[in-house]
């Protein structure tokens, strides 16, 4: 299967798999579209890791962790040189049927869902309804964040929500769960709950709406400290001091943003919405080094900035530092696809923004460490 899979791939001629068959198409991978891309290679990647996982390992003999299913595929993919090619969106929102149901009920309830989703407008999404859009968008896997919930109790519940559907297609999603952290032990003991369930992050963080200072130390060290220990990267919301309103930009602003990193240095932060312009800063050379563990996602960027500011951001802070995130279901992801596709930036530079930058901040660090 592996030779079969290399030959195609050098010949770029496409194997139907979704319809089960063995036809040979005259079709150039290359313009295959993403979504029917990232089947098949599911199906490949299923195909050759039934066998080896009872031992232990990935196809080609890797030592992998038998109970991170996400990381067999990512293994694999990696293995044969084809995860350059998937697309990673790092910002998308997902919740529970019922809260759904129970909307106008929840608008009363919390603060921040009131901030967010009291419009009829702003659309709520299920994990099923996600998988549909990235398929036609040619997405191979999101990071499915929670909210920044005022509530401890509603943190808990809609983490369940998250981690129950990375359970249900763990090769297409990945968890951030939410956290209060007025919540003290609580919400330490509901991080680990999260980290040892599967959960890759914990996000989005909300500051402003939670009513928590995030560099004050007495509140933030515990989590920090937790999150170091089990290797979860924090995402947070990030605000533009200047331009215009729209609801829940919030106030978490580059000043505040950069109080958390400097006091932090050592955590992984993903500041969303590209970090309220934070990284026009790092021309300041103390600041571009103490962005040395931050990434920035684009996030609504359709909403915030003019198409040129992949370019400009690239520039200043270099294309490893972004992170392609949509904002799902604000915006259908092709529309920031096709800025950055646009873009007059090289391919290259478009790859690792797309998914590159992602799949390492995700899951390099915890392959190489399980490799013996």
């Amino acid at each position: 299967m592996i030779l079969l899979y290399r030959y195609l791939r050098h010949c770029q001629w496409f194997l139907d798999f979704k319809k089960g068959s063995t036809l040979f198409f005259s079709t150039p991978l290359a313009i295959v579209s993403e979504a029917w891309q990232s089947h098949w290679l599911h199906e490949i990647a299923s195909s050759l890791h039934s066998s080896q996982r009872q031992r232990g390992r990935d196809c080609f003999g890797t030592v992998v962790p038998r109970n991170d299913k996400r990381l067999w595929y990512f293994s694999i993919f990696s293995r044969l040189g084809i995860m350059s090619s998937v697309i990673v969106d790092f910002h998308t929102h997902i919740f529970p049927p019922w809260l759904r149901e129970r909307r106008d009920e929840y608008i009363k309830r919390d603060p921040c869902f009131s901030l967010l989703y009291s419009q009829p407008e702003a659309r709520m999404a299920t994990a099923e309804e996600l998988l549909a859009t990235m398929d036609e968008a040619g997405i191979g896997v999101s990071v499915v964040l929670n909210a920044g919930w005022v509530s401890h109790e509603l943190c808990v519940k809609t983490n369940d929500y998250i981690l129950d559907s990375v359970s249900r297609y763990p090769t297409r999603l990945v968890g951030f769960c939410a956290i209060q952290p007025r919540a003290g032990d609580a919400a330490v003991a509901e991080l680990e709950r999260c980290a040892k369930a599967g959960a890759k992050g914990i996000g989005e963080l909300r500051s402003d709406v939670q009513g928590f200072d995030l560099a004050d130390k007495t509140t933030m060290k515990p989590l920090v400290d937790a999150a170091l220990q089990h290797d979860l990267i924090f995402l947070t919301h990030s605000s533009e001091p200047v331009g215009h309103e729209y609801p829940g930009k919030g106030s978490i602003t580059p000043d505040i943003l950069y109080s958390f990193i400097t006091t932090f240095p050592n955590l992984k932060l993903v500041c969303a919405h590209w970090g309220g312009g934070l990284p026009f800063y790092a021309l300041m050379p103390e600041v571009a080094k103490a962005l040395t563990n931050v990434f920035f996602d684009t996030a609504a960027t359709v909403f915030l900035y003019k198409p040129e500011i992949f370019q400009q951001m690239s520039r200043i802070i270099g294309s490893d530092k972004i992170l392609f995130g949509t904002d799902y279901p604000l915006m259908h992801q092709n529309r920031v696809i096709a800025q950055i596709q646009s873009s007059q930036l090289p391919e290259e530079d478009k790859a690792r923004i797309l998914g590159a930058n992602a799949q390492e901040l995700l899951y390099l660090d915890e392959r190489s460490k399980s490799v013996t």
